[in-house]
C-alpha cells in the first residue's frame, strides 16, 4: 500500500504551496538572569534588547513579557514583542502586537515593514497586497523593503510577473539588495529558469555567503534540482544559525525526508510539535515521514490535524487520502480526495488514487469518467493506461478493456503482469486461442510467476485441453510442491475426463497441502452428495470452518445442510459460530435474529435484526424481523414504527400491512388496525387469518353485526372452528359478559395453547376477580418461556390485582434485567418496593425512573412516592410538583402524594388544598384516602 502515493513528500511544488512565508511558532529558550529581579519597566526593555543583539531571542521575549505584566499599555514593549515574533516565525502573535503598537502611536515606517512580514508568514498574501502601500512619504529604504515584500506576496498568489516588477523596481534603486536579489532567484525557479536563479543566487550571496534568504534560496533551489544533501547542508546552515526558529527546521525536516533519512526528520518535526502540536506544516511533514515509514494511521492522523488547520493545504489532503486508502478506510479516503481533485483536477497522481477508492466504493463510472479526463495530457503513462483498462473491464466493458490493456502493453512492454491480464480478457472476450498465446507468452516473459502459470493452467481447462492442463499443473507442482491449487487443478482436470477415483485422489492431495481448502472440500462434497454420504459432507464443512474460519458459505451450506436433515439443534450454534468470526455477515445476522423470534429470545434477537437493517437499510426484513421481536418482547411503540417503515419499504406485500395492524392490536388502537387490515386484504382478499383478526377488531369495538358478517363467510370456507370460537369470545368480552368469555377463552387454549388467547382469558378472569386458574396457567407459561415478556406484563398485571406484591416485585425485577430500559415495569417496580418497605432500592429505581421519564405524569409520581418513602422529603416536594405540571387531566393520585409531600415538608395550607382537590373529583379509592386524611387534619 505504501506505494499508493508515488513520491509524496517528494515533489517540491507542493512543498512550496505549503511552506512559502508560513507562520511557525519558535522554540523559546528560557532566559534571564540570576539574582536581581526587582527590575524597572525601563531596565527591562534595556535588557530586551541586549538579549536581542547577542541573538537570545528567546530571553528577549520573556523579558518583554515581564514588561507587560507589570505595564500592559506599554507601547515600546508590544512594538519590541512584535518585531521579535517576526523573528521567530510567529506571525500571529506579531500581528496582535504590531496592531496595538500601531494604534498606539508608533509610525508606518517602522509598523509597516514588520507587519508586511507577520501577514506573510501566516500566507495572508491578500492582506500585503491591499493593506501595503508605498508611500513616497516614506524614507527610501523603508520604501524599497515594502515593495520587496510585496514581491513577496505576489509570488505567494502566483503572480509572477508583479513579483518580477516589483524586485526590479527595488534592484534600480539598490542592486546590491539581498531581499530583491533573492526575490528574482525565486522568480525564475518558479518558471523554472534554472540557469537565471543560480546567477540570482550568485550575486545575492556576494558577500552575504550565510545570510538567511541566501541560504533559504541554495537549499531550495538544489532540492528542486534534486541535490538534495546539499539542500539539506543549507537548510542545517539555518538551523544551526537560528536553532529556535521552527521555521527552518521544519524546512530542514522536509528536506530529510525527501532525502530518505526519516528518523532524523522525524527527530526534527517532533521538537517542532513539541512546542506548536496543531501546527500545519509541521503535521503535514509529520505524516509524509510516517506514510513512508508506512506509519499510516499515524499518517492520516497528522495529515487530518493539518488540513483541519488550514483547509487550503491540498498536499495534506492528498496525503490524508494516501493514508486512509492504505488502511482500508475508503470512506475517509473518499472525503479527502474529493477536495483534493476539485482543487486540482488535473493532478494525474490525485486522480489514480482517487480512483482507485471509488472503485472499492463501487463508484465505477465516476471512476472511469475521471481517469479519462486526465488522459490526453498523460497517454503514455501506463499506470493510468492499466488503471482505465481495470475500471473498464470491473464496468463489463470488455473492448474499452482489452483496448486499454494494449496501450498499456505498448507502454510497458516488459510488464509481464499487462500482458497476462490481456491474455485473461481476449480469453473471457471469446477469443481463446489468442488468449491462450497471449498468457503463453506471458509466462515466457516470467517463467517463475505462480500466479501466471496458474492463470494460464485455468485457461487450459477451461478451453478442454485437458491433457495440457495437466501436464502444465504438474510443471507447476515441481516448482511449487507447497501451493495446493496447482493439485487441485490436475484433480479438476481428472474430473472432467471422468477419470473420479484419480481425481478424488487429488483433491484429497490438495487437502493434505491446505487442511480445510474450500475448493478441494467442495469437489469432495459433490462426491459425497451424489452418493448421499450427508455425515461425509458435514465432516468436510466442519474441516473448512476449523480451518478457513472466515469461508462464510461452508456455515450457510452445514447451515442448510443441518436444517434439510432435520437436525434442528444444531442451526443456532453454526450461525453464531459463524457471527463469533465474521460479525458483519447480514444472511447469518438475519437467520439467527429469525431463529431466536422462533424461540421466543427477543432479547437476543434485536440487537442481530437491528444490525441488518444497519446494513441494509432499504432491506424490508430486517424490519420485518425487528418488528416481531419488538412486538413480543413488549415494546409496542417500537414495533409500531418498525412494521410503519416495512410498509413503506414493502408495500405491495400483505404481511407489511397485517404485521402493523397487530402491533395496533397490541396497543388496542383499533381504528388503525382496521385500516391496516383492510389494506392488507386489498392486497390479498383470501387470508382468513386476516379477515378473522378484522373480525376480532369489530367484536372489540361493539360492531357486532360487521363482525358476525365477517365469520358468516369465513364460516363457508371449513376454517378452523377455533378461530371463529375466538372472535365470538371477543363479541361475549365486548359485552362484559367475562364468564362466558372466559370459558371460551379457556376451551381455546387447552385445545391450542396459543398464548396471545391466554392473556385475553387473565384478563378476562382478572375482570371477574377470580385469578386462581389463570395464575397457575400463566406461571406455568412463563418457566417454560421466560423469554415471553408480554405474557410476563400480565402475570405482573395479574399479582397486583390479586395483592400479591413479593411475587409482582420478583417477577418485575426479572422483567427489568431482560428489558433495562422499559418505563412501565421500572415504574412498576420501583411501586411495589416502596409498597414493601425497600426504601433504599425504591429511592435508587426512583433515580433512573426520573430520569428516564421526565416527562411522564405516572412514572414522576412514582418517583415522588419512592421518595417520601425514603425520607427525600424535598426530592418529593419537586418530582411531585413535576408531576402534577406533567399531567394531562387532573389525578386524584398525583394529587393525593402531592399534598403527602407537601404536609411532610411543612406546608400544610397548600396540603390541604391538594387533598380538597383531590376529594373532589371522586376518583375512587385515592379520592377517599384523601378525604379521609383532610377529615384527620381538620380534627
Amino acid at each position: 500500500m505504501g506505494n499508493e502515493l508515488k513520491n509524496i513528500g517528494g515533489r517540491a511544488k507542493v512543498f512550496k504551496k505549503l511552506v512559502t512565508t508560513t507562520a511557525l511558532v519558535t522554540l523559546l529558550a528560557l532566559g534571564g538572569c540570576e539574582g536581581k529581579t526587582d527590575f524597572t519597566t525601563e531596565q527591562r526593555i534595556d535588557r530586551a534588547v541586549e538579549f536581542k543583539i547577542a541573538g537570545n531571542l528567546g530571553a528577549a521575549v520573556i523579558e518583554l513579557k515581564n514588561v507587560l505584566r507589570q505595564s500592559p499599555d506599554n507601547t515600546t514593549a508590544r512594538y519590541l514583542l512584535g518585531e521579535l515574533y517576526v523573528a521567530v516565525g510567529d506571525g500571529k502573535s506579531a500581528e496582535k502586537e504590531l496592531d496595538y503598537a500601531r494604534t498606539n502611536g508608533v509610525e508606518d515606517s517602522k509598523i509597516l515593514p514588520l507587519l508586511a512580514e507577520a501577514w506573510l508568514l501566516q500566507r495572508e498574501f491578500e492582506k500585503v497586497q491591499e493593506n501595503v502601500v508605498v508611500d513616497a512619504e516614506l524614507p527610501l529604504s523603508v520604501q524599497l523593503t515594502l515593495k520587496a515584500l510585496k514581491g513577496e506576496a505576489a509570488l505567494g498568489v502566483g503572480d509572477v510577473i508583479t513579483a518580477e516588477n516589483l524586485y526590479q523596481e527595488v534592484l534600480a534603486q539598490a542592486p546590491r539588495s539581498v531581499h530583491a536579489l533573492v526575490g528574482m532567484g525565486y522568480v525564475n525557479l518558479r518558471r523554472q529558469h534554472i540557469d537565471e536563479a543560480k546567477s540570482y543566487l550568485a550575486r545575492a550571496s556576494e558577500g552575504f555567503e550565510s545570510h538567511e534568504k541566501v541560504l533559504k534560496l541554495r537549499g531550495e533551489l538544489n532540492r528542486e534540482l534534486g541535490n538534495l544533501d546539499e539542500a539539506e547542508a543549507a537548510f542545517q546552515a539555518l538551523v544551526d544559525k537560528r536553532p529556535g526558529s521552527l521555521f527552518y527546521r521544519s524546512y530542514l525536516a522536509w528536506v530529510q525526508s525527501q532525502n530518505k533519512k526519516y528518523d532524523l526528520a522525524e527527530k526534527h518535526i517532533d521538537m517542532v510539535l513539541s512546542v506548536s502540536e496543531r501546527n500545519p506544516i509541521a503535521n503535514h511533514i509529520k505524516a509524509a515521514v510516517n506514510y513512508h515509514q508506512q506509519d499510516f494511521e499515524t499518517a492520516r492522523n497528522h495529515a487530518d490535524i493539518a488540513f483541519n488547520e488550514r483547509d487550503t493545504q491540498w498536499g495534506s489532503a492528498l496525503l490524508g487520502g494516501a493514508a486512509a486508502y492504505a488502511l482500508g478506510e475508503y470512506e475517509q479516503a473518499y472525503s479527502y480526495l474529493t477536495k483534493y481533485v476539485a482543487a486540482y483536477p488535473g493532478d494525474v497522481a490525485g486522480r489514480k488514487l482517487y480512483a482507485k477508492v471509488q472503485i472499492r466504493l463501487g463508484q465505477i463510472d465516476q471512476a472511469l469518467s475521471g481517469l479519462e479526463s486526465v488522459l490526453r495530457d498523460n497517454e503514455t503513462d501506463p499506470e493510468l493506461l492499466s488503471l482505465i483498462a481495470q475500471t473498464a473491464l470491473q464496468k463489463g466493458d470488455l473492448n474499452k478493456g482489452r483496448d486499454f490493456l494494449e496501450k498499456t502493453r505498448l507502454s510497458a512492454p516488459d510488464n509481464a503482469m499487462v500482458v497476462a491480464q490481456l491474455g485473461r480478457t481476449q480469453y473471457e472476450m471469446g477469443d481463446k486461442a489468442a488468449g491462450i498465446d497471449t498468457l503463453q507468452e506471458a509466462v515466457r516473459m516470467d517463467p517463475t510467476s505462480y500466479v501466471k502459470q496458474l492463470v494460464l493452467l485455468e485457461s487450459y481447462i477451461r478451453s478442454n485441453m485437458l491433457d495440457e492442463g495437466i501436464v502444465l499443473a504438474q510443471e507447476i507442482q515441481q516448482s511449487f510442491a507447497d501451493k495446493p491449487e496447482p493439485v487441485l487443478m490436475e484433480g479438476v482436470a481428472l474430473a472432467a475426463k471422468k477419470e473420479q477415483a484419480a481425481a478424488i485422489e487429488k483433491f484429497n492431495e490438495a487437502l493434505q497441502i491446505a487442511p480445510g481448502h474450500p475448493d478441494a472440500s467442495r469437489y469432495l462434497m459433490t462426491y459425497a452428495a451424489a452418493d448421499e454420504k450427508w455425515d461425509e459432507v458435514r465432516s468436510l464443512l466442519e474441516n473448512v470452518i476449523e480451518h478457513f474460519p472466515q469461508d462464510i458459505r461452508s456455515y450457510l451450506e452445514l447451515y442448510r445442510l443441518e436444517q434439510q436433515q432435520g437436525r434442528e439443534d444444531n442451526l443456532t450454534s453454526i450461525l453464531e459460530r459463524c457471527l463469533a468470526n465474521n460479525p458483519d455477515v447480514m444472511a447469518a445476522n438475519y437467520l439467527l435474529a429469525r431463529h431466536y423470534v422462533a424461540h421466543d429470545e427477543y432479547a437476543r434477537a434485536l440487537p442481530l435484526g437491528r444490525k441488518v437493517i444497519e446494513m441494509a437499510p432499504v432491506n424490508p426484513a430486517g424490519y420485518e424481523i425487528v418488528g416481531l421481536a419488538e412486538l413480543n418482547a413488549g415494546q409496542v411503540a417500537n414495533a409500531v414504527n418498525s412494521f410503519t417503515r416495512l410498509t413503506e419499504l414493502a408495500p405491495d406485500r400483505s404481511m407489511s400491512h397485517f404485521y402493523l395492524a397487530e402491533a395496533y392490536e397490541a396497543l388496542r388502537d383499533w381504528g388503525r388496525v382496521v385500516n391496516n387490515i383492510r389494506r392488507g386484504l386489498r392486497l390479498e382478499p383470501a387470508n382468513v387469518n386476516a379477515q378473522l383478526m378484522l373480525s376480532r377488531a369489530y367484536a372489540l369495538t361493539g360492531e357486532e353485526g360487521k363482525a358476525l358478517a365477517i365469520l358468516e363467510q369465513v364460516e363457508r370456507k371449513n376454517v378452523s372452528v377455533w378461530y371463529i370460537d375466538e372472535v365470538y369470545a371477543d363479541i361475549a368480552f365486548n359485552k362484559q359478559d367475562y364468564s362466558m368469555a372466559a370459558d371460551s377463552y379457556r376451551a381455546i387454549f387447552v385445545a391450542q395453547e396459543d398464548v396471545r388467547v391466554l392473556r385475553k382469558l387473565a384478563v378476562s378472569e382478572m375482570r371477574q376477580g377470580d385469578t386462581k386458574e389463570v395464575v397457575s396457567e400463566l406461571e406455568s407459561w412463563r418457566a417454560s418461556h421466560p423469554q415471553d415478556f408480554l405474557t410476563g406484563l400480565t402475570l405482573g398485571a395479574v399479582y397486583l390485582q390479586d395483592e400479591d406484591y413479593t411475587k409482582a416485585r420478583d417477577l418485575y425485577a426479572a422483567l427489568l434485567q431482560a428489558q433495562p430500559e422499559n418505563i412501565t415495569v421500572l415504574n412498576n417496580l420501583t411501586g411495589l418496593q416502596t409498597q414493601l418497605g425497600e426504601t433504599a432500592e425504591a429511592w435508587e429505581n426512583a433515580r433512573k425512573l426520573a430520569k428516564k421519564a421526565p416527562t411522564n405524569a405516572v412514572a414522576l409520581d412514582t418517583a415522588a412516592a419512592a421518595a417520601l418513602g425514603a425520607g427525600k422529603v424535598e426530592e418529593a416536594v419537586r418530582l411531585s410538583t413535576t408531576a402534577l405540571e406533567a399531567s394531562i387531566e387532573p389525578d386524584a393520585r398525583i394529587l393525593f402524594n402531592h399534598a403527602k409531600a407537601l404536609l411532610a415538608n411543612g406546608d400544610e395550607v397548600t396540603g390541604r388544598e391538594m387533598l380538597r382537590k383531590a376529594a373532589l373529583l371522586k376518583q375512587g379509592q385515592e379520592s377517599a384516602s384523601a378525604q379521609q386524611l383532610l377529615d384527620e387534619l381538620e380534627k
